[in-house]
C-alpha cells in the first residue's frame, strides 16, 4: 500500500538520511488511518480471502465485516521432486467437504491412490472418495483457521495402515521387509473431532527404515489383485520418492531422473515378476533411450551378448523371421 503525504507536519524525518520515519503519535494515527481505509476498501468487495487474524482486525474498523467466502483449493497430491506446493485456484466448497493434510510426499501419493481406486477406473475429479461414504477433499490453508465454516470441516491425517490376508490376519513380513503382497490394504484416517475414516486401496508407499529417497528401501505395498501395470507403479514411485540433487556438482535433472527411473522399473518388475524380467526392463529403457534411435529404417539388429560371446549385426527387416523377435527374453520395441 502506497500513501502520498501531502500535509503532516508532525511527522518526523529521522536524521541525517532523512529515508525512515521516526515513531510518534503522528506515525501511529496515519497508520491507523491507513488500515481503515485499506479495510473499508476490502469490504466494499463482494468477498474477500484475509486471514483470521486480520478479519479480526478488520471488524475494529468496520461494523458486520463478513467472514472470508468459504472457497478452498481442491486438494492435489505433493510430490518429492517439487521444491514447493503449487495449489490450485479456489473453488466453492462442497457440501460433502473435508480437508486432507499430508505429511510428506509418500503419505500424498499414497492418498491420491486411494482416491483413485474408490473410483474403480471410472474417471472423476482427483480429490473426490467415491463409495459408500462419499466425501470432497480440499488442502488446509492455515490463516483460515479461527472462520466458522473452516473449523466446522473435518482435517483428516493418516494415523496408520492395515495389510491383511484373506482370513483377516495380518500380512507377515517375508523374504524382503521392504516388500509386502497382502490381500488387502486399509489406510486408517482420523479427524480434529475423534472420527475415523478406513480407506481401502490397493497401494502404500512408506518411508524406509534408512530412508524414503532411495528406490531399494522405501516400503512397498501392493495388493495381489492389483490392477496396476509396472508402469504405472513406477510412476508412482517416482512421485513418491525421486527428490533431485540440486547440488553444483550433480547431474543435470533429465539423467537423474532417467537413472531414479531405471531404478524404480527394476524393482517393480523384480517385485511383479522377477529377476530376469526386472533385468530385460531396464536393459529395453536403456536401449529405447541410447540406441534404438541409431537403427535405420528397414533394418534389424540382432544382439547376442554374454561375458565370453559378442555378436552385433544389422540385417534387412525382410531377412529376419518374426519369431527372432519375439522369443522369449527378446527385446522387443
Amino acid at each position: 500500500m502506497h500513501v502520498d503525504v501531502v500535509d503532516a507536519r508532525d511527522l518526523v524525518l529521522v536524521l541525517p538520511a532523512r529515508k525512515e520515519i521516526y515513531h510518534n503519535a503522528a506515525l501511529t494515527r496515519l497508520k491507523t488511518l491507513c488500515r481503515e481505509a485499506m479495510y473499508q476498501t476490502i469490504r466494499a468487495e463482494p468477498f474477500h480471502r484475509l486471514s483470521h487474524a486480520s478479519w479480526l482486525e478488520a471488524r475494529l474498523f468496520c461494523d458486520a465485516f463478513p467472514e472470508a467466502i468459504a472457497q478452498l483449493p481442491p486438494w492435489t497430491p505433493s510430490l518429492a521432486r517439487d521444491s514447493y506446493r503449487d495449489l490450485p485456484g479456489f473453488t466453492a466448497i462442497a457440501a460433502n467437504a473435508a480437508l486432507y493434510d499430508d505429511m510428506d510426499a509418500l503419505d500424498s501419493v499414497t492418498f491420491g491412490r486411494a482416491l483413485a481406486f474408490s473410483r474403480n477406473g471410472q474417471p472423476g475429479e482427483m480429490h473426490h472418495l467415491d463409495g459408500s461414504t462419499s466425501l470432497t477433499f480440499y488442502s488446509p490453508i492455515e490463516h483460515f483457521i479461527g472462520y466458522s465454516w473452516y473449523e466446522r470441516l473435518k482435517c483428516y491425517v493418516r494415523t496408520g495402515e492395515r495389510f491383511c490376508e484373506a482370513d483377516g490376519s495380518d500380512t507377515p513380513l517375508g523374504r524382503d521387509p521392504c516388500t509386502l503382497r497382502p490381500e488387502t490394504i486399509t489406510l486408517q484416517l482420523g479427524d480434529q473431532f475423534g472420527g475415523g475414516l478406513d480407506l481401502p486401496t490397493d497401494l502404500a508407499l512408506l518411508e524406509g527404515v534408512d530412508s524414503w529417497t532411495d528406490v531399494d528401501t522405501v516400503q512397498i505395498a501392493l495388493t495381489k489383485r492389483s490392477r496396476l501395470d509396472p508402469g504405472e507403479l513406477t510412476d508412482y514411485i517416482i512421485d513418491a520418492v525421486f527428490s533431485p540433487s540440486d547440488d553444483s556438482d550433480a547431474d543435470s535433472y533429465d539423467t537423474q531422473e532417467t537413472r531414479f527411473r531405471y531404478e524404480a522399473a527394476a524393482r517393480v518388475h523384480a517385485m511383479l515378476e522377477d529377476d530376469d524380467a526386472a533385468t530385460l526392463a531396464v536393459i529395453r529403457m536403456v536401449f529405447a533411450d541410447r540406441i534404438a534411435w541409431r537403427i535405420p529404417a528397414g533394418r534389424i539388429l540382432r544382439l547376442s551378448w554374454s561375458m565370453s560371446r559378442k555378436e552385433l549385426a544389422l540385417l534387412p527387416e525382410a531377412d529376419v523371421p518374426t519369431s527372432d523377435t519375439t522369443a522369449p527374453g527378446a527385446i522387443a520395441g
